[in-house]
């Protein structure tokens, strides 16, 4: 059992990052186009997968307020607030 663990963990890895590459919008999708990030994740086991979670994946949204407005809480909106 133990000798199917590698394949087992590259197989859900996989499916979670395509997953994940299908439901990003393309213009978050950092380096190169979603095509060619998919075909990374599943030619390269390991490497295709872990690449996509650290540099293809944009940091949007990521505290600060930043990002789109639509992201934001109505709370975090200042224009929002000043209405109240």
């Amino acid at each position: 059992m133990m000798r199917y663990l590698p394949i087992l963990i590259a197989i859900m890895l996989a499916i979670y990052c395509i997953t994940d590459l299908a439901q990003t919008e393309p213009v978050r999708v950092n380096l190169m186009p979603k095509w060619m990030w998919f075909v990374a994740i599943v030619v390269l086991p390991f490497v295709g997968p872990v690449a996509w979670l650290v540099f293809g994946r944009g940091s949007f949204g990521g505290g600060g307020g930043g990002g789109d407005p639509r992201d934001q809480a109505p709370d975090n909106d200042p224009e929002f607030l000043r209405r109240l």
